[in-house]
């Protein structure tokens, strides 16, 4: 399933979640809202103005949702 994340370069929680994605391997796209095309496709997709939104296949994930993200992405949070 494709995952996307939207993230802005000052975010801690943005970081966070990348780093939990990287832990557990996972291949994403990160869209850097700074960049007012990737606002704006966020904004169409999710419909919120605030970083981290995580985009998994059709489903919408808002913040660094990890307990959400391990059962989309079937695997442990831990």
């Amino acid at each position: 399933m494709p995952v996307t994340v939207y993230t802005k370069t000052t975010c801690a929680p943005c970081r966070a979640l990348k780093q939990w994605l990287k832990m557990k391997q996972i291949e994403y796209v990160e869209k850097n809202v700074e960049d007012a095309t990737n606002l704006n496709e966020m904004l169409q997709k999710t419909g919120f103005m605030s970083v981290p939104q995580t985009v998994v296949g059709d489903r919408v994930i808002t913040g660094p949702n990890f307990s959400l993200l391990s059962e989309l992405l079937n695997v442990q949070n831990a």
